[in-house]
């Protein structure tokens, strides 16, 4: 902490016991004084050290943000803004006459993609979802179920959730990156009851907090600095130093110095750290190259604003937490973050809407589609001379003619031009008018700027009559489109969404003490039992922390597609499930899709003893027997399955017995020919007569025929009795 404060020349220690010319209590005074200085100097010499530090990490980093990233965000703002940026060619004087339009093909995707974040992230009451750690510990269980009630109340009442989350991802898009605190605002003050104390007989007060909620503030990219060299998957916490450069009234700075927070400064240090941002090319980019509203000058100074720094350094293994006035005063003594931030965290997040590795400040998608977006641009500027120049010719006049030039200029409609000679002063340049390769380029670089971006657009189906001639074609571009639009909400969930509502519940964790939130919250997860310490106490378990945004949330038709099909495939093949299934999550869902953010005021609950109506009871029976018949016709779905199985089973048994009877006949046929080839041979073994032969062979063949007429009647019974069984089967009897 300390450094020591060499001897100085001019200071001279007093020896115990020494004589130095002085009595014994004078010695002593001027000892005291001498070690009052060194204390002075000491803490002096400290202070400038911390301040050195903070001024030297402030250098580096403002450096490497002004050669490197200033002039990628001024360009992307403009774009945005849909303005041509600075340095631009239609910004110069050969420019001042032509087309210069800008498209704002940029603001257009912007919008798509911000109103496809509030489609997903809004589209349900429960904007996120809180589980414990360990779902077998019962007191995590109960903690969770708190924890989430707590945050979506204070995300729905206390903070400005829906301008915070749509601004945070409009950031990431523009800039590339998202920067935001999160820290807790307490403001308390003590007011006169009127009553006065008996023992003292003096004024009693009370204390009336006037705010006492969870923040996130974003803060723009130019007044958050990090060291370039820190990892770029942890940008806050890699760094061996963060800067908050936050723009203060003088008036809350001096209200901060006389309450004590803030060390005292006069007016002259005060003003001298408006000097340091009295000037930001991205912030002047930002208000469209117009008055910087952070310049503005009072003649009461209680208005005009100051810069001061909060610096989060890490020294020794430790992180340090002190504020400065701009870059030159100190104004709080450095203490360790855990003192000032009691979770421990650095209460800084920093997000993107895509990834580039290896590289601290990544593009967004501005960046990514503004080489497409200037050329488009120049397209349509081009275009645009042209069809002026086409419907408004340019004249080539003789110099030193007598021609009415400024008629001329005008070419008004029925207008008069007088000259001299009409053949020879004046001549009409005749430009041809522009092709329809000029709109066909537009078109090719318009469906370029959506696939780039990941957006879909109809007006991009234009340029492919085959994808656009079909629904299915349509859906497909749509579909694929939504990938890109999904990937990238994930992206910016998982580096700056859940970041921050993690954030935000270690806040609740440890700040919480609001009597309304925690018994609101407690009611809705049925602990009104608990008091108020309990609940505090049951916040402090661990909880994992997710959002509900995953792919095909951009696409609520599609989400509800998805979640038909799921209960259709749970119905047929685990319909027991079905009836297991939370119907209150079910009707939040399927109504969040269908654009109602709860279902809970379609389906209100009876009050505590009431008695059901008439009407209730007759629909309970009816949902009953609706359960009873839905039952029966599982069973009877069942029994059919399996009545299939067995007629199929039977239809197999069939074509055996019709395989074995040909081939019994098969065997017959040729059983015969070889008995007829044998009674030849053996005719000629034994010189028989032809007649002899046949009348033997006739014998032969009745005792054969004999037995197959018995084998195949005996087939002919088995597949009687198999066919009988088939219809008995068919009619739904289980007896032959």
């Amino acid at each position: 902490m300390s450094k020591t404060n060499p001897q100085t020349p001019d200071v001279q220690y007093n020896i115990p016991g020494a004589y130095t010319g002085q009595d014994s209590t004078q010695a002593e005074m001027i000892d005291a004084e001498q070690q009052g200085i060194e204390t002075e100097q000491t803490q002096e010499q400290t202070d400038a050290d911390w301040v050195n530090l903070a001024r030297d990490a402030f250098r580096v980093a403002d450096d490497y943000v002004e050669a490197n990233v200033k002039s990628r965000m001024e360009r992307n703002i403009s774009m945005f803004k849909s303005v041509h940026a600075n340095g631009s060619k239609y910004k110069t004087k050969n420019y001042a006459h032509r087309s210069r339009i800008f498209r704002p093909k940029t603001r257009s995707i912007v919008r798509r993609n911000e109103a496809a974040a509030t489609m997903a992230f809004f589209s349900t009451i429960d904007l996120v979802e809180i589980t414990p750690e360990n779902e077998y510990d019962e007191k995590q269980v109960l903690s969770a179920e708190l924890n989430d009630a707590v945050l979506n109340y204070r995300l729905a009442n206390s903070i400005k959730w829906f301008k915070t989350i749509i601004g945070a991802y409009q950031d990431s898009m523009v800039q590339g990156i998202v920067i935001s605190k999160q820290y807790w605002s307490y403001k308390a003050e003590k007011v006169q009851t009127g009553a006065v104390d008996i023992m003292t007989g003096e004024s009693t007060y009370q204390t009336v907090v006037n705010e006492d909620k969870p923040v996130v503030k974003l803060i723009p990219v130019e007044n958050f600095l990090f060291d370039p060299g820190s990892d770029w998957d942890d940008p806050v916490n890699s760094s061996p130093f963060l800067i908050n450069l936050q723009p203060m009234y003088i008036g809350d700075v001096r209200e901060k110095m006389a309450s004590g927070e803030w060390f005292e400064l006069d007016d002259g240090k005060i003003l001298s750290s408006r000097k340091e941002r009295d000037y930001d090319s991205t912030r002047y980019a930002r208000n469209s190259n117009g008055e910087d509203p952070m310049d503005s000058n009072y003649l009461n100074n209680e208005f005009s604003i100051v810069w001061v720094h909060e610096n989060i350094i890490k020294k020794e293994g430790k992180d340090w937490v002190f504020w400065t006035m701009g870059t030159e005063f100190l104004l709080t003594e450095p203490k360790l973050l855990e003192e000032v931030y009691h979770h421990g965290v650095r209460p800084y997040a920093v997000g993107f809407c895509d990834f580039e590795t290896h590289k601290p400040y990544p593009a967004g998608v501005v960046e990514i589609g503004s080489g497409i977006q200037g050329e488009l641009n120049d397209t349509i500027n081009q275009r645009m001379d042209n069809v002026k120049l086409a419907l408004n010719k340019r004249f080539f006049v003789r110099r030193s003619s007598n021609v009415d030039t400024r008629a001329l200029m005008r070419s008004a409609p029925g207008s008069i031009t007088l000259m001299d000679d009409i053949d020879r002063d004046v001549r009409i340049d005749d430009v041809p008018d522009v092709t329809g390769s000029s709109y066909q380029e537009q078109d090719r670089m318009n469906a370029d700027y959506d696939e780039v971006t990941g957006t879909f657009n109809p007006g991009t189906l234009q340029t492919n009559r085959a994808m656009n001639e079909t629904v299915g074609g349509l859906t497909l571009v749509a579909a694929e489109s939504n990938i890109v639009t999904e990937y990238q909400l994930r992206v910016f969930t998982e580096t700056w969404v859940e970041p921050v509502l993690n954030q935000l519940v270690l806040l609740e964790q440890t700040y919480e003490n609001d009597s309304t939130v925690l018994a609101v919250s407690a009611g809705k997860v049925d602990l009104e039992e608990l008091p108020e310490e309990g609940l505090i106490d049951l916040l402090q378990s661990p909880v994992n922390v997710r959002v509900n945004v995953g792919f095909g949330a951009t696409n609520q038709n599609a989400k509800m597609a998805q979640l038909g099909n799921a209960l259709g495939m749970m119905g047929e093949f685990a319909p027991d499930l079905l009836q297991k299934m939370d119907k209150e999550e079910l009707s939040k869902e399927i109504l969040g899709a269908a654009g109602f953010k709860d279902g809970g005021r379609f389906f209100p609950e009876p009050e505590e003893g009431e008695e059901p109506t008439p009407d209730e009871q007759l629909m309970q029976e009816m949902d009953e027997m609706g359960q009873a018949m839905q039952k029966m016709e599982q069973e009877n779905a069942t029994l059919k399955v399996q009545n299939q199985n067995k007629q199929g089973e039977l239809q197999l048994q069939q074509q055996k017995l019709q395989m074995e009877q040909q081939r019994t006949m098969m065997e017959a046929q040729r059983s015969q020919d070889d008995i007829q080839i044998a009674m030849y041979r053996y005719a000629a073994d034994q010189n028989l007569s032809l007649e002899q032969l046949k009348q033997s062979a006739q014998k032969n063949e009745m005792d054969y025929q004999s037995k197959r007429d018995i084998t195949a009647a005996q087939l002919k019974v088995e597949m009687n009795k198999q066919q009988l069984q088939n219809r008995n089967m068919n009619a739904g009897y289980d007896t032959f």
